[in-house]
């Protein structure tokens, strides 16, 4: 089912504040570092995983902000990694996903579950 327009309007909103609102405090160091390591190139396919917290929901932000408006064309997928979240988690990393595909970034819906490996085994 697609978003709410009141939940795509969000999304865009949060986009738009993140070069406004905290142009000094995030943006520009985003821009800063993107640069500095030539982290992005024309024609690149970038994948960034969504744990679900606030960092990696901020990175894929940005990321979507540079492609929508930066100089270089790239690819962009959010990948989701599963460790096991509860029902309730996985519900709103989905929502998020789905807000995310209706601005135009494509995603990967597979959940991978993480799980350790026991080197003795090997």
């Amino acid at each position: 089912m697609p978003p709410s327009w009141s939940v795509m309007e969000e999304s865009k909103r949060i986009e738009r504040s993140i070069i406004t609102t905290y142009r000094k405090t995030i943006w520009n160091r985003f821009i800063e570092g993107v640069k500095k390591y030539r982290m992005v190139n024309e024609g690149d396919r970038i994948a960034v995983c969504l744990s679900g917290g606030k960092d990696s929901a901020l990175l894929v932000k940005c990321m979507q902000q540079l492609q929508r408006y930066g100089d270089c064309r790239f690819d962009l997928q959010v990948i989701v990694m599963d460790p096991g979240y509860s029902p309730e988690n996985r519900k709103k990393i989905e929502n998020y996903l789905n807000a995310t595909e209706t601005i135009g970034v494509k995603y990967m819906a597979d959940y991978y579950r993480s799980r350790l490996v026991d080197l003795d085994e090997k």
